[in-house]
């Protein structure tokens, strides 16, 4: 394998016995922590709450160190997104106007109007 990449013997071997540093150690760590909160949280759980979570610990980390340890852990909280309410494809069905766009009164309840929309798209009209 050595010569299929023309590296000296010693240098895969340096690499390959080399031990971690300890900011691999911590970040083994971290990552181990992290999928621990983020399963343990039914997976609703994204950067900005396990990094609350881990500082309510007393473990100091970024967000931003979060956030490049769950990148690389590969979570990604569930989502749900906000409503939004679809256009309707019907035509809407124009009514009569009774009112003759006249408002105006000169007691209470003098012009009421009373629609009723069924359950099958019925209009019950009344005016009192």
């Amino acid at each position: 394998m050595c010569r299929l990449r023309e590296i000296p013997r010693s240098v895969y071997y340096f690499y390959k016995n080399k031990p971690l540093t300890a900011t691999e150690v911590r970040n083994n760590q971290l990552k181990k922590k992290i999928s621990t909160i983020f399963f343990n949280n039914k997976q609703r759980y994204g950067a900005t709450k396990i990094h609350q979570v881990l500082l309510k610990e007393g473990i100091s980390v970024s967000l931003k160190h979060v956030q490049k340890l769950m990148k690389q852990l590969k979570l990604r909280s569930i989502v749900i997104k906000k409503y939004r309410p679809q256009i309707s494809v019907k035509t809407i069905v124009s009514k009569t106007n009774i009112l003759n766009q006249d408002f105006s009164t000169k007691t209470i309840c003098e012009k009421c109007l009373v629609l009723l929309i069924l359950d099958y798209g019925f209009t019950y009209e009344k005016d009192y």
